[in-house]
């Protein structure tokens, strides 16, 4: 941007700030009522505000700087949607329904803009720069607050006019010229000797190689305690979602921590804080850390639970051989904790962050039985006990590949190493020299984190199998489409319409195993 452009800018951000001086701030968490704009909004001012804010994405855009977590929602700059908002989209019923839907996908947007301008530096463009100042900024707030508004003001009488849309991780393009049709048959052949390899491993494992032992902050809830504050969660929300304060969040975060046991053969097995040091990304492993993030599923009865996401981090997956398609630079694991409506946990399920590996370990009753549409990758799933009240679990992690050897209940009174727990929203700001960037590219991906085995699997219409992603980019079966942040994983599980026989290998049961 020209210094006459940028003033040309600067004179519409000072009328614009002139023009909605008048505008009162207010809050917009989903517990608070409906608020009535204080003012009629005009035609001209809201077009001047879509433009303000749409210029601004346009030119994070350019400079790569757009976090790619949350969508943008087209012709509303001022809103964003994940899979959870998209999928509640569908079924508001209610004026106070729809108000609180806006509030919360605008809550995501400002959180997606709040990331994104704290990440321009002073080396990118003057166009780029310009919206880091402290007008700009306030300008793009009360913008987004005038067009909120006039949002609340049309939800209060009819429908939301817009489908807010999360595209899928799959490429229908690539599957088409990869044959899918054909190739996804080989594909299945290795899925399933994975399958009873990481079920032999699960059966069978004793402890024998040295372990590190890290164990989260302890911090015990009563059984009582976890049921009063979801009951209390849902009061709040006309969508029944649950909403927790970020103190009642933090405590359950570390009530559900889980002790990591991770056997040990070279530093590729000493997780980390991840870190920018000389333009590169670099895992402090002196500074044991596991990140945390607050999803959402639906279950039965049209009931929303609270999932709890622990992000453990390796510098890299070590080679196993001059052929190992699969090592490369950094390696993640997810580790999540569904939670019923009493706060106990339903599900455990996890991944690697390159979304490959899914398994499901159901702890509620009549849960031991999974099924999958024919024609759709089988489940890996193990059922188990649910945890005592004053039992941890421990997840031993093999060395090398970090595949999950063996999970159990413990009490846990004395940490051996502790590890530190951190909202995943540190990841979308590493400080660095010059500034803050993202961890994570324009398109979700850790940039280096690539894998050879991209160029065997594209046929399956994953992009660059095998890498890093970013939450909501977790595509987490090659054959058929399956997302790991999809709010409706679970009931495809094990809802009575979905209960057919996959056309694979069943392998649902331990004594399948050869």
């Amino acid at each position: 941007m020209n210094t006459r452009l940028a003033q040309k800018h600067l004179l519409r951000i000072s009328l614009i700030l002139l023009a909605l001086s008048g505008l009162s701030a207010c809050s917009f968490a989903p517990s608070q009522p409906i608020v009535q704009p204080i003012v009629q909004p005009t035609a001209q001012p809201l077009s001047d505000c879509r433009k303000l804010l749409t210029d601004f994405y346009s030119s994070a855009k350019k400079a790569s700087i757009v976090d790619a977590q949350y969508r943008n929602i087209r012709g509303y700059p001022h809103l964003a949607t994940d899979r959870f908002l998209s999928y509640l989209q569908q079924n508001l019923s209610s004026a106070q329904q729809r108000i609180e839907w806006l509030r919360r996908s605008f809550q995501l947007s400002e959180e997606k803009r709040a990331i994104e301008l704290g990440n321009i530096t002073a080396e990118m463009p003057a166009n780029v720069q310009y919206f880091a100042k402290k007008e700009s900024k306030s300008a793009m707030d009360l913008c987004a607050q005038k067009l909120l508004e006039n949002d609340i003001q049309n939800a209060q009488n009819k429908a939301i006019s817009f489908t807010a849309k999360v595209p899928e991780s799959y490429s229908t393009l690539k599957r088409t010229l990869g044959i899918y049709p054909i190739t996804h048959w080989f594909v299945s052949l290795g899925i399933n000797k994975l399958h009873r390899e990481m079920k032999a491993r699960l059966a069978q494992h004793t402890a024998s190689a040295p372990s590190l032992k890290l164990n989260g902050p302890v911090q015990r809830l009563s059984t009582p305690l976890l049921r009063s504050m979801m009951d209390n969660s849902r009061i709040k929300s006309s969508l029944g979602i649950p909403t927790l304060t970020d103190q009642e969040l933090t405590a359950l975060f570390q009530h559900y921590a889980p002790s990591w046991h991770i056997e040990q053969e070279s530093s590729a097995d000493l997780p980390g804080a991840i870190t920018i040091a000389d333009d590169r990304i670099v895992i402090d492993q002196q500074s044991p850390t596991v990140y945390t993030y607050a999803s959402y599923t639906q279950w039965r009865n049209n009931e929303t639970l609270l999932q709890l996401n622990y992000f453990l981090w390796f510098p890299e997956k070590p080679k196993r051989g001059p052929m190992d398609i699969y090592a490369g630079f950094l390696d993640g694991l997810i580790w999540r904790v569904t939670l019923d409506n009493k706060g106990q946990p339903l599900f455990y399920d996890s991944i690697h962050s390159c979304g490959c590996y899914y398994q499901l370990f159901p702890l509620g009753a009549g849960l031991d039985s999974v099924y999958t549409t024919a024609g759709d990758e089988p489940v890996l799933s193990i059922p188990m006990r649910a945890p005592e009240e004053n039992e941890t679990a421990v997840i031993h992690l093999s060395a090398g590949e970090h595949f999950i050897n063996a999970i159990e209940h413990k009490d846990v009174n004395k940490p051996d190493k502790p590890y530190t727990l951190l909202p995943y929203r540190h990841l979308r700001q590493l400080p660095t020299e010059d500034g803050r960037r993202s961890l994570f590219s324009v398109n979700g991906i850790i940039k280096g984190s690539e894998r050879p085995e991209r160029w065997l699997l594209w046929p399956m219409g994953i992009s660059s199998a095998g890498a890093m992603r970013q939450w909501g980019h977790h595509a987490i079966a090659f054959i058929g489409r399956r997302h790991f942040d999809d709010p409706g994983l679970f009931l495809t599980f094990f809802t009575a319409q979905n209960m057919q026989s996959s056309d694979l290998i069943d392998i649902t049961n331990l004594q399948d195993i050869p």
